[in-house]
C-alpha cells in the first residue's frame, strides 16, 4: 500500500461542536487553554515505547494497533512513543467511538492504524478523523483520514501524521466556510461506526409525549434546555422554576439574541440541568449522520428525549427537542427515516411534534461537521407536565404590562399605554417604556392595571381545563395582598389567558411596595408551571410643594359711610405642603391657626406628563383667611390665582427637586385669573374687592417642588 494513497484528507472539522447553536460566532481560543484531560475525562490505556529508527507496533487490548515503520519515518530523530486511548470523551463519548491521543509526544510521526470492525459495514457509517483538543470553545479543527475498509473480514487500515501540524484552511469546492485553527496540533484520532444492523433493530415508530415552549430572540438552545428541564423536574418540587431566562442569564448572556458554543452546549449546560433537576445530563457529538441517528434511536427507545443541536435547513445552526422517530426502511443501500421533535420557534405548524425526513434534517451538513445531543441518564418521568405557561416578554409572544393612561395627541382622547416587560441580564426582568428605550425602576402609581396575556401550551392531544392563578404579596412585610384566578379550556397546540389586574388593588398610600407576584398554572389544584417576577410599585405618590405669588392689585374698599380704590400688593402661597395625586395631577390642603386667625391653602397643581414634564400644565392657589377677636369671627379673606403652562427648563431642575424663579411681567405670562375678596362679618366691618391687577417691578413667582 502506497503511503501517499492515504495520506490525510485535508479538511476542517467545523463542528457544530462547531456553530453556535441559534448563530453565533465566537473567534477560537488563542491561548489553547482546553488541552489536555478535562472533567469526565480518563486515560483507559497507555503504551508507551521508543522508537529508534525501527519497526514497533503498540497493540491495545480492544484489537487496535498503531505501527510505526522506518519506512513511513525515514531521518525521523528517536523519540519515546506515547498513546493514550481516552474514556469519557469531551466530545465523542457515545458507544462505538474509541478515541486515542498522542499529544506526549515532541514530534510528529506517520502511523498506520489496523482495526478490526465488524464485518459487512457500510463505509459511510464509518468515521475516522484527527482533531486537536484544544480548539476554542466554538470551533473544533480537524483532518478526515482517509481509509479502506474490508467487508468481508472487517478490517479497516489507515496511515497519518500525528501530531500534526494544525493548519488555516480553505475550501477548494467553496461549500464551505473559511475556517481558522484553534493553535495547537492535531493530537486525537477518534474512530466511530455504526451497523445498518444496529439501526434497523427496534420498534417502527415511538413518540415521548414532552412539555413545549417557544423560543424568544435566539434562545432555542435556552428553550429547549426548559423543556428538557420541566420534564425531569421533581414532582415535589415542580415549583422550583425551571424558565428560559435562568439559562440565558446563567450563560452570562446580555440579550436573548446570543446562542451557545460548543463547550457551552457540551459542559455547561447539561452542568445546568443536572443542577436544577437532580438528575445527571451529558452531551455527545457525531460526524457520521448515521451514528447520530443510531444514538438518538437509541435514547428514545429507552424515553429519553434529546436534544439535538444541527444545521437547520433554511435557519442555519438551530437547536430542536427530538421526541420520537418514524421508521420508512433502513436497509445497506437505503435509509428513510421520520423523526418527531418540538420546533422552539413554533411557527406556523412547524412546533409541536414537528415530523420531519432525518436525510432532510442532515442535509446541510457538511462532510466533517458533527452534529451534538443533550440527554438524561434515565427516561423521562411519566409524573412530567405537558401543560406549560409562557413567559411574555416585550416584542415577543404574549404581554406582561402595566397600563398608563394618556392623551393622545391627535384627537385628546385618554388612551392605555402598555409599559412592557424586557430581559435584562443584571435583573432578568425590567418594564421598558417603548418611547426612548427609557427602563422603569418602580412603576409609577399613574399607572392603573397590570395586564397580561400569557401564552398556555398544551404537548396532549385532547383539551384541557386548567386554571391561572395570580397572586402577589408584599415581599418584604410578607402576607398575601391580591388574589385572582382564571380558567381556559385548552385545546392542543397554543392558547392565550387573558387579565387584567387593577393596581388599586395592590397600592399602598403610604409606602413603596416590593411586590412579589407569582403566576401559577395548575390542574384541579396540582402545579403544572409558572414562574414569579418581581417589582416596585409607587404609593399613592406625595410630593411637597412650596409657592408664592404675588402682583399688584387695584382694590375697592367699601366701608358703612364711605368707599375709596387703593394700589397694593396681592400673594397667595403655600408653604411645605404634601399633595397627592396620580403622578400628573395632585392636590392638597393645609391650615395654620391662631388664636387671631386660621388660613387654610387648597392646591391643585398638574403636569403635562408623569415622567420628565416639561411643563407646570396648570396651578391653582387658593388661600381662605378667617380673622378672630375675642375667638369671634371678624370676616373672610379669599385670594385665588390660577396659571398655566409655565415651562420647566434645565435651569429649573436642582438635583432631584424643581426650584422655578419668575419676575416681573414675566409672571403675569402664565397668570388666567386672579380674584380676591374681603367679606366682613361685623356690623361695622370694611369689604375689599379686587377690581384689576397688572405684574410690575414687584412682581414675582417662586414654586419649589420635592
Amino acid at each position: 500500500m502506497k503511503k501517499s494513497l492515504l495520506l490525510l484528507v485535508s479538511i476542517t472539522l467545523f463542528l457544530l461542536l462547531c456553530s453556535m447553536a441559534c448563530d453565533e460566532t465566537t473567534q477560537p481560543d488563542p491561548d489553547n487553554n482546553l488541552t489536555g484531560l478535562v472533567e469526565n475525562e480518563s486515560v483507559l490505556n497507555e503504551i508507551t515505547k521508543e522508537y529508534d529508527d525501527n519497526d514497533i507496533s503498540l497493540d491495545f487490548a480492544n484489537g487496535v494497533s498503531f505501527k510505526v515503520t522506518r519506512l513511513n519515518n525515514t531521518g525521523t530523530a528517536k523519540q519515546s512513543v506515547s498513546i493514550s486511548q481516552i474514556g469519557g470523551e469531551r466530545y465523542f463519548n457515545s458507544p462505538n467511538n474509541l478515541v486515542f491521543d498522542f499529544s506526549k509526544m515532541k514530534a510528529s510521526l506517520v502511523f498506520e492504524l489496523e482495526q478490526q470492525l465488524p464485518s459487512n459495514l457500510v463505509a459511510e457509517d464509518i468515521s475516522v478523523i484527527i482533531y486537536s483538543p484544544g480548539t476554542s470553545e466554538v470551533e473544533m479543527d480537524a483532518e478526515v483520514i482517509d481509509f479502506t475498509y474490508d467487508k468481508v473480514s472487517g478490517n479497516l487500515r489507515a496511515i497519518f501524521a500525528a501530531p500534526s501540524d494544525n493548519p488555516i484552511l480553505s475550501s477548494a469546492k467553496g461549500d464551505k466556510p473559511e475556517l481558522q485553527s484553534g493553535g495547537g496540533k492535531y493530537s486525537r484520532v477518534a474512530v466511530n461506526w455504526t451497523s445498518r444492523e444496529e439501526l434497523a433493530d427496534g420498534p417502527d415508530t415511538r413518540t415521548i409525549e414532552m412539555p413545549f415552549y417557544e423560543q424568544p430572540g435566539n434562545t432555542c438552545w435556552a428553550t429547549c434546555a426548559a423543556m428538557l428541564g420541566r420534564a425531569y423536574s421533581p414532582v415535589n418540587d415542580r415549583e422550583k422554576e425551571i424558565r428560559i431566562i435562568d439559562f440565558v442569564k446563567n450563560m452570562g448572556h446580555s440579550s436573548l439574541d446570543e446562542g451557545l458554543g460548543l463547550w457551552a452546549f457540551s459542559r455547561t449546560l447539561p452542568a445546568k440541568l443536572t443542577s436544577m433537576t437532580g438528575v445527571k445530563f451529558e452531551a455527545s457529538s457525531f460526524v457520521s449522520k448515521s451514528n447520530l441517528l443510531r444514538e438518538i434511536r437509541r435514547k428514545l427507545d429507552q424515553n429519553i428525549p434529546v436534544i439535538l443541536n444541527l444545521r437547520y435547513p433554511g435557519v442555519g445552526a438551530h437547536v430542536l427537542l427530538v421526541v420520537g422517530y418514524e421508521v420508512d426502511l433502513i436497509t445497506a443501500a437505503k435509509i428513510s427515516v421520520k423523526l418527531i421533535y418540538h420546533n422552539p420557534q413554533n411557527q406556523a405548524t412547524d412546533g409541536f411534534y414537528k415530523k420531519a425526513d432525518y436525510d432532510w434534517l442532515v442535509k446541510d451538513k457538511y462532510a466533517t461537521e458533527a452534529f451534538q445531543i443533550l440527554y438524561a441518564d434515565q427516561a423521562a418521568p411519566t409524573t412530567r407536565a405537558l401543560y406549560t405557561l409562557g413567559m411574555p416578554l416585550k416584542d415577543y409572544f404574549g404581554e406582561l404590562s402595566f397600563i398608563v393612561p394618556i392623551k393622545r395627541a391627535s384627537d385628546g382622547k385618554m388612551v392605555d399605554f402598555p409599559v412592557q416587560m424586557q430581559y435584562d441580564v443584571s435583573q432578568s426582568y425590567v418594564w421598558i417604556y417603548s418611547y426612548g428605550n427609557v427602563k422603569v425602576e418602580v412603576i409609577p402609581d399613574s399607572a392603573t392595571s397590570l395586564k397580561l396575556r400569557l401564552p398556555v401550551y398544551n404537548a396532549t392531544k385532547s383539551s384541557k381545563s386548567l386554571n391561572v392563578d395570580v397572586r402577589a404579596y408584599d415581599y418584604k412585610a410578607g402576607g398575601l395582598i391580591f388574589e385572582a384566578n382564571t380558567s381556559k379550556t385548552c385545546n392542543s397546540g397554543t392558547q392565550y389567558v387573558e387579565a387584567e389586574i387593577p393596581l388599586s388593588e395592590l397600592v399602598d398610600n403610604k409606602k413603596e411596595l416590593d411586590v412579589m407576584m407569582k403566576f401559577v398554572l395548575s390542574d384541579g389544584g396540582t402545579y403544572l408551571d409558572g414562574y414569579t417576577i418581581r417589582f416596585k410599585l409607587a404609593p399613592k405618590k406625595q410630593i411637597e410643594f412650596l409657592g408664592m405669588i404675588t402682583v399688584s392689585g387695584n382694590h375697592l374698599t367699601t366701608c358703612p359711610d364711605n368707599s375709596s380704590e387703593a394700589v397694593g400688593n396681592i400673594t397667595a402661597g403655600a408653604q411645605k405642603m404634601l399633595l397627592t395625586g396620580d403622578g400628573k395631577k395632585y392636590s392638597g390642603s393645609s391650615q395654620d391657626n391662631s388664636s387671631s386667625y386660621k388660613i387654610t391653602r387648597n392646591v391643585v397643581l398638574e403636569f403635562d406628563n408623569d415622567v420628565n414634564p416639561k411643563y407646570i400644565k396648570y396651578l391653582s392657589i387658593e388661600m381662605i383667611t378667617e380673622v378672630f377677636f375675642e375667638n369671634a369671627l371678624q370676616g373672610t379673606g379669599r385670594a385665588n390665582m390660577e396659571l398655566r403652562d409655565i415651562e420647566i427648563g434645565d435651569a429649573d431642575k436642582v438635583g432631584s427637586q424643581l426650584m422655578l424663579w419668575r419676575y416681573q411681567s414675566d409672571v403675569c405670562n402664565y397668570i388666567i385669573d386672579t380674584r380676591y375678596k374681603y367679606t366682613p362679618e361685623v356690623a361695622d366691618g370694611c369689604s375689599i374687592d379686587l377690581l384689576n391687577y397688572e405684574c410690575n417691578s414687584e412682581s414675582q413667582l417662586f414654586i419649589n417642588i420635592k
